[in-house]
């Protein structure tokens, strides 16, 4: 039977890069454990809200707010909770046609305000590490591992090493490495798939 990916694996899998064992549950009451958690629920959710990745997308249903609102617009929408950008890729009034995004829209204060209802969004979420490609899990495995050295092992000259082995030198800024890797690949898988005529509403529409 293969192993499990979830969140405990995948931290196991970088604890044990740097040799400092491993973690037994999510909950685990131990030093170890408070800090492999924690520097996972910072930095995994930042990478993924970063580099939007297609796999990383979801399209929600708004729930509309109960309010008029006073900046000119008909109608104020709530962005879901499980988003990790306070922006959504795209809007849509129809989310059968997700090639023609709501192009008149305002997000401001974590609200969504437009002149069209019912609508849709496309936001970055969280997904379990089960559906991550396989170079983005080993990405994070060695980004884990390289954040975990200081605290964990002490070791300022590894955690470097398995930074640059991660992400790349500082001057790629997180684009480098086995990131870059994942990123070129999340790139060409969605450039393979999308229509002639797609466009990305943010670039070209929206008025924040």
């Amino acid at each position: 039977m293969a192993d499990e990916i979830d969140e405990l694996s995948i931290i196991n899998k970088a604890l044990i890069r740097i040799g400092a064992g491993t973690i037994f549950a999510m909950d685990e009451d131990s030093e170890l454990a408070e800090t492999a958690i924690s520097v996972y629920n910072d930095r995994v959710p930042s990478i993924i809200g970063s580099f939007r990745p297609s796999w990383a997308r979801k399209t929600y249903a708004l729930d509309q707010l109960d309010l008029t609102p006073n900046n000119g617009w008909k109608y104020a929408f709530a962005i879901p909770g499980t988003s990790l950008n306070p922006t959504p890729i795209k809007l849509l009034t129809d989310p059968r046609d997700p090639d023609r995004p709501l192009r008149q829209f305002l997000v401001e204060a974590g609200e969504i305000y437009a002149d069209c209802r019912p609508l849709w969004g496309s936001f970055i979420i969280m997904p379990p590490p089960a559906i991550w490609p396989a170079v983005f899990r080993e990405a994070i495995v060695m980004t884990l591992a390289a954040a975990y050295c200081v605290p964990v092992t002490h070791d300022k000259d590894l955690a470097s090493t398995l930074l640059v082995q991660a992400q790349g030198t500082p001057q790629e800024q997180g684009r480098g490495g086995l990131m870059g890797m994942a990123l070129q690949v999340d790139a060409a898988g969605s450039q393979s798939h999308a229509p002639g005529n797609a466009s990305d509403p943010l670039t070209s529409a929206h008025m924040s």
